[in-house]
């Protein structure tokens, strides 16, 4: 949610890769949204997102974005040997949800593993 990091990583030739999970949402807020509140949505969605593989070059850092499948043993092993701090731009489907998540009010003793347990 911040970037700031990247300038560190760069000053000190960090040799770190971070891997961002673009699904042009706060996915977990969108998935709240959408499990609790019947799908009513607010300021969880930012299809307006900056290209996050452009933006780690203008820190200085290596960017690499992955749109497909096929690709990502390819970017990864790229990214990984890459000698300095990376930024894997990986757009994944906006839909797609994060699982266990536990439901409010919950423990997280029990937790759903799907849609349908929530």
């Amino acid at each position: 949610m911040t970037s700031q990091e990247l300038s560190v990583a760069v000053r000190e030739n960090l040799d770190v890769t971070v891997i961002v999970l673009n699904n042009e949402a706060i996915g977990m807020v969108r998935q709240w949204q959408d499990a609790f509140f019947e799908r009513r949505r607010m300021a969880s969605m930012y299809p307006w997102i900056p290209d996050f593989a452009k933006l780690a070059e203008a820190f200085g850092a290596k960017g690499f974005t992955l749109r497909e499948k096929e690709e990502v043993a390819d970017v990864l092993e790229e990214a990984r040997e890459y000698d300095g701090p990376a930024v894997v731009d990986a757009h994944i489907d906006p839909a797609e949800n994060v699982y266990p998540m536990v439901a409010s009010g919950g423990d997280n003793a029990q937790f759903a593993l799907a849609e349908d347990q929530l």
